[in-house]
């Protein structure tokens, strides 16, 4: 009995204390139930909002937060497949902790505006996880944390971002310290204020191989503590800085290995990054992104392929391009669809619209997708463009060039009665023109009305014109209607950049050339190689003004891909515009040199100004040297021969360059012009060397009279350059004019043709001039006797010799300057062409004119005689001119010939005067000029009477 009622109470105990027991674990339970809410989770759709809330005496313990797109299904009622499912904002977390945390509901805009847009082009949605608790659960006392490690595997890293806010870098000696990091889809991050928080930690381990070998991941409750986090980072050595770029997070990489990531967006590929070790630094300033492609351009490529409406991909690749990331494959395989997309519509144009009005409508909904995709291809700073190579890059840029023309005249052809449609974008402005071929003014694009439906105020600004004449819209009309296309690029310069080396005819070596101004296309539907009956004519605006010179017409040939200058020319360029003539129709633009920083441009029409004012200057000495020389008929000899016409070539010379070295409009023109004044420039060098040919003959035959041989001269001087020209044009005429001057070409050495028989001409004539001064120093070192004639003409050939070898001198000196100025147009060259050019002309004005011992007489002559005409007719006592005998018996002259004295002393009356005013005119007009004469010898019964005049 005793003993059951103890074996009784025994039992009751153990139930007592099982009882006390779970009522302890009960209370300890209660107390920290908050490790064991229930969590809740919710999501709203990007443009909605989303409210998250707790009952009464609840608020929100937030868990996570992530803004971006996990799942293909969520917020996806079209079913779209080809949006990114590795998108995230590390901001969601922050921003919703800051806006929800610790209270009991909240309410957040689910917009891109506020989280960020980490995957344009795709639709995302919030994803919200949290518990509701109460608030003294954030209220409890500290307690040291327990971390919890739960092993990752190494890539999960590099999904693991790192974020500045609540995050530690310890290094310390030993290679494999650890660096804690929290995630920005963390629980919540480490906090520096008294209340207690649950923070997620990621501790990543270094080691000598690789910076994100070993990863750990810890969850763990922290009680409220007052020491503050460390802020201070200490960075690993040898490791490439973590940055974002291209929407992917590069964290550390040891110097000398490479990072690689998945492609971002939801690309397919890889992306890498080399880190360089010398220094350390990543390698380039940007990832290599050339294996990433895009999912939805490869989604509309099997799209067309299948047969799918070309207007559905159309606009749906115009959208795209516009809101999503573009590579390198992405732009060819765009390239691809949209030619897929004009075959398809060539041949739906044919096959299946018949109609017309649907058939129209249908072709300009394509055009103006075409449009809006090409002008997103060309957007400044799209990166994809330079991972291409130089031969894709034109390949792709020729493809769409030539498929957004195809697509235009796909449209003209449609209609069938005068329309006119005008696309602008940022990048493309486009013309489609069908109007009355019976028009008599030329065609300009573009014109006002082009304009009135554009927004994009630079267009309207736009100073490039094309001008079509009127006669080619005759020749391409069909029943009656000239179809037309007009297309302005903005930007593609920038991708056609010419090759080096492209400008042959370039002054440096060196030199670089650019794509200055937009390019400008016309199309009617020909062949890009057809010729016109009449030139079009093209006026750029530059795009730089600084340091650009050597304007150069060039157009992009489909064939050989490159630009070209076949078929275009320069009409007229300055500072800020080039006009150029083509003789086809295709894509059109400036290329200029890009000039040395040092070196400051100076405008075309400076340079034109500064050698005609030098022209003008010797034009006008040559002129007044000239008329002389062919009026005075008296002046006889093989050395006025050579004179007249040495001075007439070289006359006709400066004509030509000063109006016609810039008359490159038409091109048959000017390569006449170029011809004849190389033609003309020979000719002179010719009458120049036949000028020190004469002067050997005269001096070898001093004492012999002189033969005439202006027969010969005549012969040598003008058959020998008509026969170099003949020669040079027959070889190769083409080079005959420059798309720059009338001139000949120098970049396939055609220049020589020119500099190589003017430079010997130029020698021989040195070389008679040698051997003359050769023999007038024989001569003048003679002991015997020279008669008073020999010795005065030898005095006479000594001052000609001298004059000579100053002619030659200045002739090489001007017209080497003149050659190098017409090769390189610079300021110096042309203020050195302009100073030996006028001093050339000054010179022959007065050695050859004025002070000439066969012209100076004749020209005194022709004043004394007006002189007397004018006192004859103010006095009345002396003769007119008509009453001056040509001669007097009573004086000789050996030198100068002086007017007869009895002119002087003759009375209106015919009789003599005592008077001594007629010998005072006879002195006064005879002896200041005359030195040399000889007294008369007078037979006895001649002697005059004392006071009476020499007659």
């Amino acid at each position: 009995m005793i003993v059951d009622k103890l074996m009784t109470m025994g039992w009751l105990y153990k139930i007592i204390c099982i009882l006390l027991m779970g009522h302890i674990a009960h209370s300890t339970g209660a107390r920290r139930g908050g490790e064991r809410h229930q969590s809740k989770t919710t999501y709203s759709c990007e443009g909605t909002e989303l409210h998250v809330g707790c009952e009464e005496g609840k608020v929100i313990r937030l868990i996570r937060a992530n803004y971006g797109r996990f799942s293909i299904s969520m917020c996806n009622d079209i079913g779209n497949t080809d949006w990114s499912v590795d998108c995230i904002s590390y901001r969601s977390f922050l921003l919703m902790q800051d806006k929800c945390h610790q209270k009991p509901s909240c309410g957040i805009g689910v917009s891109s505006s506020i989280f960020g847009d980490p995957c344009p082009g795709t639709l995302k949605y919030l994803e919200v996880q949290y518990q509701c608790v109460s608030p003294s659960f954030f209220t409890s006392t500290t307690r040291k944390s327990t971390i919890l490690t739960n092993s990752s595997s190494p890539k999960d890293l590099d999904s693991v971002p790192d974020t500045t806010l609540g995050t530690v870098l310890e290094t310390s000696g030993d290679p494999d310290a650890t660096v804690p990091a929290t995630s920005p889809s963390s629980s919540n991050t480490t906090s520096s204020s008294s209340t207690s928080t649950s923070t997620t930690t990621t501790t990543q381990k270094y080691s000598q191989e690789s910076v994100s070998l070993v990863t750990s991941t810890s969850h763990a409750f922290t009680e409220p503590s007052t020491t503050e986090r460390p802020t201070v980072a200490s960075i690993p050595p040898n490791h490439c800085p973590p940055i974002t770029m291209n929407d992917i997070h590069w964290n550390w990489t040891r110097a000398g290995t490479q990072a690689i990531h998945r492609c971002p967006g939801g690309a397919t590929g890889l992306a890498r990054w080399q880190c360089a070790d010398d220094p350390v630094r990543w390698l380039t300033p940007r990832p290599d992104l050339r294996e990433c492609r895009s999912g939805w351009v490869i989604n509309l490529k099997k799209r067309i392929e299948s047969g799918e409406s070309i207007n559905n991909v159309a606009t749906e690749l115009s959208l795209m391009t516009y809101i999503k990331p573009l590579y390198a494959d992405d732009l060819k395989d765009i390239a691809e669809v949209i030619q897929q997309t004009i075959s398809r519509g060539i041949t739906e144009m044919h096959d299946k619209l018949t109609d017309v009005w649907h058939r129209y409508h249908v072709l300009r909904e394509l055009l103006q997708s075409l449009v809006e995709t090409i002008s997103n291809l060309l957007k400044q700073g799209t990166t994809a463009w330079n991972d291409l190579t130089s031969t894709d890059r034109r390949r792709v840029t020729s493809s769409l060039l030539d498929g957004l023309e195809e697509s235009a005249m796909l449209l003209a052809h449609s209609s069938g009665i005068e329309d006119s449609f005008t696309l602008a974008e940022a990048n493309i402005l486009l013309s489609v023109q069908v109007l009355s071929a019976r028009a008599q003014a030329p065609l300009q694009f573009p014109v006002s009305d082009d304009f009135r439906e554009v927004s994009d105020t630079a267009w309207i600004r736009m100073e490039d014109t094309l001008v079509l004449p009127p006669q080619i819209l005759m020749d391409i009309s069909k029943h009656g209607l000239a179809k037309v296309v007009f297309v302005v690029y903005s930007g593609i310069g920038d991708l056609l950049k010419p090759e080096p080396g492209f400008a042959l005819r370039s002054s440096k070596g060196n030199s670089s050339w650019r794509i200055n101004s937009k390019v400008i296309a016309a199309s009617v539907g020909k062949s890009g190689n057809t010729k016109l009956s009449q030139p079009v004519i093209i006026t750029f605006r530059h795009l730089e003004e600084e340091n650009m010179t050597n304007p150069m017409c060039v157009f992009w040939d489909f064939d050989s891909r490159d630009w070209s200058t076949m078929g275009c020319w320069v009409q007229a360029s300055n500072t800020t515009h080039t006009s150029c003539a083509c003789n086809h129709l295709t894509n059109f633009a400036v290329m200029m040199e890009v000039a040395d920083i040092k070196e400051v441009p100076v405008p075309s029409d400076v340079l034109h100004v500064t050698i005609t004012v030098g022209c003008g200057i010797c034009i006008v000495c040559l002129l007044a040297t000239v008329i002389p020389i062919f009026l005075l008929r008296s002046l006889m000899g093989d050395s006025v021969t050579v004179h007249r016409n040495m001075f007439f070539c070289l006359l006709l010379t400066e004509i030509v360059l000063v109006f016609g070295i810039e008359r490159v409009s038409t091109p048959i023109v000017c390569a006449i012009l170029a011809a004849v004044l190389d033609y003309l420039l020979l000719a002179t060098f010719c009458w120049a060397f036949l000028e020190c040919f004469q002067l050997y003959v005269e001096l070898a035959d001093i004492s012999q009279p002189q033969k005439s041989r202006w027969i010969w001269y005549y012969a040598l001087a003008y058959s020998v350059p008509a026969l170099i020209v003949t020669v040079a044009a027959a070889v190769d005429n083409e080079s005959y004019g420059t798309d720059r001057l009338c001139w000949l070409r120098s970049d396939n050495y055609f220049i020589f043709s020119f500099i190589g028989p003017a430079v010997g001409i130029f020698f021989g004539g040195v070389v008679f001039l040698c051997v003359a001064a050769c023999i007038l120093y024989h001569h003048s070192g003679l002991t015997t006797t020279i008669k008073g004639k020999e010795e005065a003409k030898l005095t006479k050939l000594k001052c000609h010799i001298r004059r000579a070898v100053l002619l030659m001198c200045l002739l090489g000196l001007t017209w080497t300057t003149g050659l190098l100025y017409l090769h390189q147009e610079t300021l110096g060259f042309a203020y050195a062409f302009t100073i030996l050019n006028s001093i050339q002309g000054i010179f022959i004005l007065l050695f050859y004119c004025i002070t000439d011992e066969k012209i100076q007489p004749e020209l005194e002559r022709l004043g004394e005689c007006s002189l007397l005409g004018s006192l004859h007719r103010s006095k009345g006592h002396l003769p007119p001119p008509a009453a001056l005998s040509p001669g007097s018996p009573g004086q000789h002259s050996v030198g100068n010939p002086c007017p007869p004295l009895s002119v002087c002393t003759h009375s209106p009356s015919g009789g003599m005067s005592g008077s001594r005013k007629p010998n005072q005119a006879r002195k006064l007009l005879c002896q200041p000029y005359f030195h040399n004469t000889r007294s008369p010898i007078y037979h006895i019964n001649q002697q005059p009477h004392p006071g009476e005049p020499y007659g």
